[in-house]
């Protein structure tokens, strides 16, 4: 099936979508859960690049949480293709609209994973997440040594990378909100640990 914003009369078009028409090209922005693809893309780049950054990528329980933010990522991914793929037909107004049940799965999966998804960027990437300051701060060259030196992460990594990578984490767990409350008073792993000392 082609596509198109500006359909023959035998041509079915796509929606619920916006369609336009511009220089000569033809666009149809498919339906809403497009972004959360995009979305979960970000989160599990963001995950797998502090883990690398932070020297932990080689851990197991690391691993673990990356491999869940993969496949997290990957079934949303699917029922959005599956949605486009598999389309519901309205054949007597010439509609192709995503799956209705494909759509809402990939919703559904995708509301009901986030708040684990925020839980393991936060915990992978650190409690720095929570206090990790802005541009001016790096840019004062007097405290620049002091934040190369207590800020750096795995050898070979420039510290200012990692703090654009903390400051992505930041803005994709809604600034402080989950991270504080997950690393408030020690990272998960510490307080599971110290459970073990009571």
């Amino acid at each position: 099936m082609h596509i198109s914003a500006t359909p023959d009369a035998n041509e079915p078009i796509i929606s619920p979508c916006r369609a336009h028409r511009e220089e000569g090209k033809d666009y149809a922005l498919v339906f809403g859960t497009a972004h959360k693809v995009i979305s979960l893309d970000q989160t599990v780049g963001a995950a797998a690049l502090m883990a690398e950054f932070n020297g932990l990528d080689k851990y197991p329980h690391i691993q673990e949480k990356l491999a869940w933010l993969a496949m997290h990522c990957q079934i949303n991914d699917t029922m959005a293709r599956a949605a486009c793929e598999h389309p519901d037909m309205y054949e007597d107004i010439g509609l192709a609209a995503p799956n209705l049940m494909y759509t809402n799965i990939a919703k559904f999966m995708f509301a009901n994973g986030q708040h684990e998804a925020s839980k393991l960027l936060a915990d992978i990437t650190g409690g720095v997440t929570t206090t990790v300051f802005g541009y001016k701060d790096w840019m004062n060259l007097e405290e620049r040594p002091f934040n190369n030196k207590y800020l750096a992460g795995k050898g070979g990594i420039p510290t200012e990378h990692r703090l654009r990578a903390i400051r992505l984490v930041k803005d994709l767990i809604g600034d402080s909100h989950d991270a504080t409350i997950i690393h408030a008073e020690g990272s998960l792993g510490a307080k599971d640990g110290s459970l073990r000392f009571c």
